[in-house]
């Protein structure tokens, strides 16, 4: 038994002085691109730019991929790579920490994923008090102020 409390995903960050405001994957064709090695996204945007960038002639997406979000946002300040994918939640910390040199031009989660409460199938009794809890969390504007908190949009 699941319960659904919110969705997460990527988010696109580029630097305050880019004229670049990439809002959708689909906007980094022909874009030098950093995120961090290892994470679900190289993947997709390999396969966004093999399969839609370069059929539409809109340039390939070139992937980068460094150790740690650190060294992506640095190669991003030092303007070797054009955007930077990375975790939503990090991605508004990143910007804050480096004081609005870079900005999240994405508007919606990218490739966003739910997260969940997973309770062991028969133990009704977890799982009732747990969505009593969830409901409670909403009524109060707790679970809102949590989502705004860690760039986290409602699950569905």
């Amino acid at each position: 038994m699941t319960i659904a409390y919110a969705k997460t995903g990527a988010a696109i960050m580029v630097p305050s002085s880019s004229t670049l405001k990439p809002g959708t994957p689909e906007d980094l064709c022909g874009l030098k691109i950093g995120l961090e090695q290892g994470t679900t996204w190289v993947a997709q945007l390999q396969k966004l730019s093999s399969d839609y960038c370069v059929p539409k002639g809109k340039g390939a997406i070139t992937v980068n991929e460094y150790p740690s979000a650190p060294e992506v946002t640095q190669a991003l300040l030092s303007n070797n790579i054009q955007a930077q994918v990375e975790i939503a939640g990090a991605a508004k910390l990143i910007a804050e920490k480096t004081k609005g040199r870079v900005v999240v031009s994405s508007e919606h989660l990218v490739y966003p994923q739910t997260l969940g409460i997973f309770v062991k199938k028969g133990n009704d009794e977890l799982y009732q008090a747990l969505l009593k809890a969830f409901e409670e969390t909403k009524k109060s504007g707790e679970y809102t102020a949590i989502l705004s908190k860690y760039s986290l949009e409602a699950a569905e």
